[in-house]
């Protein structure tokens, strides 16, 4: 026969009993003190930092002797089993069975007021007030004095409300915060997608425009090729048929030889002559001269041999000539200048303006800039280099992608890049349009300064940069619509240096060759134009 389950005032007294001094709980892992009382392990370490509600740090809150070390102390077995006992009669009572322990109803539960789980576990008394401080439900008694000294206690509605204001604010922060990382993660995804989308399409492009160079040099090496074979061909053809010739006229003194050969070998008279009557007469007078040579006869005409006719009068080694002209020691210049007929695309030609300065001499062509020679002081010595002062082009850009080279050679000072229009803006200062009218450009630019090395200027920002030779051509690509200057050195196309944010209305080439440095820098500075 089962045993009843315990009535509710019976569970109610057992759990009162079985409480912690401290947290008002049931024991959990109680542990036993010196003076006989009993405090939860957890408390035990609250108590001793002061904290938990405890009257003083370390001292029994029952009868107020000192708590010694945590570590000394051992575990109420038989009080922490009839607190989990205890805990197991609170679950298992009727009108809980959402299995919450503790105060406060069970989410969902369905349990009406006045039922265990709107009750006090302590004094089974409706619960009707929210402990701010210990965040959970509480009953009148629980708010008798000493239990909840100094707590924040309010009207559960109250309370409630309180709460959920405090919830709707979190809610909808949020709803507002999630929402914009979500527009930020549909932004970085579109940052992505149109990376690599530029990249398939760059890479199409790459593909096409080298196709288009393989299929030109592929057809050029096709046609050089068969000008080749027709060449050897048509040197072939004569040299052959002297070849022919030759090899006749061998033919019949080799069966010459073979006829006369073995005469000698004969060594009585009567046979020798025998054979001589018989062959011999008709093969040696086969090789007589018909025609004398004639007094005017060259020396190599002449035969060696008085009396007989040699085959080489009739023969003669034809010379051969091959040749592809200028394509056999400079293929690579002329297919170059060829390869301009398939390149859509080459760098900008540019046309300087002579702005009118007499330190500067701007070449006839209108590509080259250099410093002007100035006249000597009266009592000799160099003179002093003037300000540096430079020249621009006359090409001016706001829109697309531009790239044109400057040949630095080996000077030992120059400024190479763009001037930029400054953005006029209708918020700017009246200070900052002031200095926008006086100085209406900026700078972004390469710069070599005798014993200082490279470096980039670029209004109040840039740095020192570090090639990894010296370059002899300064490529400079200008991307108006990403809004960013690119310097290479043109030699072998070797990034120097990419400088971000350049807006401008108007844009155009800048090259300064630099102070005069003595006579040691008085190379110009030149656009290159191919």
């Amino acid at each position: 026969m089962a045993q009843a389950p315990a009535s509710l005032e019976t569970t109610s007294a057992l759990a009162a009993d079985l409480e912690c001094p401290v947290c008002l709980e049931l024991f959990r892992d109680p542990l036993l003190l010196d003076c006989g009382h009993n405090i939860c392990r957890a408390c035990v370490a609250a108590v001793l930092r002061g904290g938990g509600a405890a009257a003083a740090p370390a001292l029994c809150p029952e009868c107020r002797a000192a708590v010694p070390d945590p570590a000394s102390l051992k575990t109420n077995r038989a009080l922490r089993n009839l607190a989990d006992r205890a805990r197991q009669l609170l679950l298992s009572e009727p009108g809980d069975r959402g299995g919450r322990v503790g105060p406060g109803p069970s989410p969902g539960s369905g349990s009406g007021p006045g039922s265990w789980a709107d009750r006090c576990p302590r004094h089974g008394e409706e619960l009707e007030f929210y402990c701010h401080t210990d965040r959970r439900l509480t009953c009148r008694a629980c708010r008798a004095p000493g239990d909840h000294d100094g707590h924040a206690v309010r009207p559960l509605a109250e309370a409630a409300g309180v709460y959920k204001a405090e919830l709707s604010d979190a809610v909808q922060f949020l709803l507002t915060d999630n929402q914009a990382l979500r527009s930020l993660q549909e932004a970085q995804r579109a940052e992505i997608a149109g990376i690599q989308e530029k990249s398939r399409s760059l890479a199409e492009g790459l593909a096409a425009q080298f196709g288009e160079l393989h299929a030109f040099l592929r057809r050029r090496e096709d046609e050089l090729a068969g000008e080749l074979a027709r060449a050897e061909r048509a040197a072939l053809a004569p040299m052959g048929s002297g070849l022919a010739r030759i090899e006749a006229a061998l033919r019949e003194g080799t069966a010459a030889e073979s006829q006369l050969l073995p005469g000698l070998d004969l060594a009585a008279p009567q046979d020798f002559l025998q054979w001589w009557g018989e062959r011999g007469t008709a093969a040696v007078d086969s090789l007589k001269e018909r025609d004398p040579p004639t007094q005017e006869a060259e020396e190599w005409e002449v035969i060696t041999v008085s009396g007989y006719e040699s085959r080489l009068k009739s023969v003669s080694v034809t010379p051969g000539s091959l040749s592809l002209g200028p394509y056999e020691t400079h293929l690579q210049y002329f297919i170059w200048r060829e390869m301009q007929q398939v390149l859509r695309t080459v760098p900008d030609r540019l046309t300087l303006v002579d702005a009118g300065d007499p330190s500067l001499v701007v070449g006839a062509d209108a590509c080259s800039v250099r410093r002007a020679d100035a006249p000597g002081r009266q009592r000799g010595g160099p003179p002093p280099d003037p300000p540096a002062a430079a020249v621009r082009s006359r090409e001016t850009f706001s829109s697309g992608a531009h790239y044109w080279e400057v040949e630095v050679g080996q000077k030992t000072d120059w400024s190479v890049g763009v001037q930029l229009e400054k953005v006029q803006e209708k918020q700017t200062r009246w200070i900052e349009k002031l200095a926008n009218f006086l100085w209406p450009h900026s700078l972004v630019v390469l710069e070599l300064r005798e014993g200082s090395g490279y470096r980039v200027s670029a209004g109040a920002g840039g740095g020192p940069v570090r090639p990894a030779g010296r370059p002899r051509r300064v490529g400079v690509y200008l991307d108006c619509g990403a809004r960013r200057v690119t310097f290479y050195s043109a030699d072998d196309m070797s990034p120097l240096h990419t400088q971000e944010h350049c807006p401008s209305p108007s844009i155009a080439a800048h090259l300064c060759p630099g102070p005069a440095r003595g006579g040691r820098n008085r190379d110009p500075l030149t656009l290159c134009r191919y």
